[in-house]
């Protein structure tokens, strides 16, 4: 497992985390079986209620699933209303 640090949004009812790198990489985040925490589910059951932009640390497993990438969440740390790490949002 690693950290992916970056924001959190909602995208066709899929939680996505947006990498601060230059990248801007985005990944699906999935709870991750081995998990007894569903952070994922958690997350989406009270994210509308959330000020954007939603920052997170989110401890993971990465998978690629028809070049889909994906993070088999174990938890997501540090979440952050109306915070961003990107360096587009400081301009």
């Amino acid at each position: 497992m690693d950290i992916f640090i970056g924001t959190l949004s909602i995208k066709d009812k899929n939680a996505i985390l947006t990498r601060c790198d230059m990248a801007q990489n985005e990944y699906v985040l999935k709870d991750a079986d081995w998990s007894n925490e569903k952070a994922v589910s958690d997350f989406l059951s009270k994210a509308t209620t959330l000020k954007q932009p939603i920052y997170a640390e989110v401890i993971a497993a990465y998978k690629n699933e028809k070049d889909i990438n994906i993070l088999l969440v174990d938890s997501i740390e540090n979440l952050t209303e109306a915070k961003s790490c990107h360096l587009a949002d400081l301009f």
